[in-house]
């Protein structure tokens, strides 16, 4: 189930998952919030709008600079009972508005929570409360988690993945969900070092040739460098029979099971004739 936000002049289109745990939360958060002011309800999340009274009294006296809400030959009494009616009336009227912002709030907050998290904050009456269990339960989980994925990120290298291309993409999840959590904690620069120097030293020559390229660069474009070059770094690396097998495949190489059997013919072929040989030799000298 996913919510759809409309946070941005052109209305895009945004989908929101429901809260799983400190692993998502911080995504939920930002895009929860941004839901939230575009419903016009933020304000009674974050305690910008409190709670009217709508037992409200209006007790200041009569003056000069109160604007009377009836005609003025009418007596004080009369005037100063319908000052009283009209601001208990906006004030109920305040009341029922708010009322309708908190209902709203509270509902869109719990209808986005998993299960399991749904159950531990069932208890809480306003949204107010909701949102300030779930940023306290989570925010001491978010260290543990960001510490968790920083450590596979400095685990990550090129020879412990399948290819360049999966070393790239696992680089670029695991800093998606960093910053995920504390925005702008990996950037640019610290991307495209950690793709350069964790990719492998077989590498080198292709790291060279980008730290001294003059042209601006960014993480995606040196992901893509490193995986096109892939082939031919892995070509460089072989023995040089293997190359010359992969780059001209019509000559036989001595490893191969066809070129090992065609040798083995060619012996058994020379050595029949060696003794077809002699046998005539033989033959060609009795009287």
């Amino acid at each position: 189930m996913s919510a759809l936000v409309h946070d941005s002049p052109d209305r895009a289109v945004t989908a929101i998952e429901p809260l799983t745990g400190s692993d998502n939360f911080a995504t939920w958060k930002r895009l929860m919030t941004s839901y939230l002011k575009a419903r016009q309800v933020w304000d009674v999340v974050s305690g910008d709008l409190q709670r009217p009274d709508c037992l409200f009294k209006y007790a200041k006296p009569i003056t000069a600079d109160i604007h009377p809400l009836v005609e003025p030959h009418l007596n004080g009494a009369v005037r100063q009972r319908t000052i009283v009616l009209e601001v208990e009336v906006q004030a109920f009227e305040r009341h029922r508005e708010w009322s309708r912002r908190e209902a709203e709030a509270y509902h869109t907050i719990f209808r986005y929570l998993s299960p399991h998290i749904s159950i531990h904050v069932a208890g809480l009456e306003t949204s107010r409360d909701l949102w300030n269990e779930l940023e306290e339960r989570y925010r001491r989980m978010e260290l543990a988690t960001f510490c968790e994925l920083f450590a596979q990120l400095r685990e990550t290298t090129g020879e412990r993945c399948a290819s360049a291309r999966d070393f790239v993409d696992r680089v670029r999840l695991l800093v998606d969900r960093l910053n995920a959590i504390a925005p702008g904690s990996i950037g640019d620069k610290a991307h495209i070092a950690i793709l350069l120097t964790q990719i492998g030293p077989e590498y080198i020559l292709v790291v060279d040739a980008i730290q001294n390229d003059k042209d601006p660069v960014n993480p995606t474009t040196i992901g893509n460098r490193l995986s096109n070059a892939e082939q031919t770094v892995r070509g460089r690396s072989l023995p040089r029979h293997r190359r010359e097998c992969q780059d001209r495949p019509s000559i036989q190489c001595r490893e191969t099971p066809r070129n090992v059997s065609t040798a083995r013919s060619a012996a058994m072929w020379s050595r029949s004739a060696g003794r077809n040989s002699a046998k005539n030799t033989r033959l060609g000298t009795l009287p």
